[in-house]
């Protein structure tokens, strides 16, 4: 699962994020939801946040949020919320990259379309969160993310099987000493390596 630092600042950047990624172009249907809005859903509802992020708190509630700011000044705010709340809001524990900062965009375009999501189950959920923010600046899943350095990964399981998936994320350079890929083995957790390998070992 996703750090808890990574779902803090997940809420806590809503109140001043810009809709504009490409992530969640404007023409699309916000009914279709794909992993980097699932995980920003996930990302941004870590109850810890409810601390300014509710009725009376600090901060306004999700659904009524309005949205300025681009991603990356999202993370420093995070940082240093107190730099436009002395006081009011502390900075959560921890911190965020940029690719959780876009998941929670792409999950709040959706909100403000009126869309509330779809159901998904928790290796759905918990896949979708690592996609989004260890795999999605290198590889495109189901038209999100950026496939141009690592490729497309949304019919990978017509290729490799949940073994060799599994091998791969955990060490490339086992597989081809000259793989690019940084190993993974010892930056997931057994669920988030159990998620990701067997989502997309089902991706034909």
């Amino acid at each position: 699962i996703v750090t808890g630092a990574f779902a803090v600042a997940g809420l806590a950047i809503v109140a001043l994020t810009w809709l504009g990624l490409a992530d969640s172009p404007a023409h699309a249907d916000p009914d279709e939801w794909g992993p980097i809005a699932i995980a920003g859903r996930e990302l941004a509802q870590d109850a810890r946040c409810a601390a300014c992020h509710r009725s009376g708190g600090a901060a306004s509630e999700l659904t009524i949020t309005r949205l300025q700011r681009d991603p990356e000044w999202l993370v420093s705010h995070v940082q240093d919320p107190e730099i436009i709340a002395p006081g009011l809001r502390p900075a959560p524990p921890g911190g965020m990259n940029t690719l959780s900062g876009r998941a929670v965009l792409a999950y709040m375009r959706k909100l403000r379309a009126g869309s509330r999501g779809p159901e998904v189950d928790a290796n759905v959920r918990t896949a979708s969160r690592v996609f989004a923010t260890r795999c999605a600046n290198c590889h495109g899943l189901d038209g999100e993310g950026d496939p141009s350095a690592g490729g497309d990964l949304s019919h990978v399981g017509a290729e490799h099987d949940a073994g060799w998936l599994r091998e791969w994320i955990t060490d490339p350079a086992a597989i081809d000493e000259l793989a690019e890929m940084p190993a993974f083995g010892d930056r997931l957790s057994a669920e988030e390596m159990t998620a990701i390998v067997s989502h997309l070992a089902a991706r034909r």
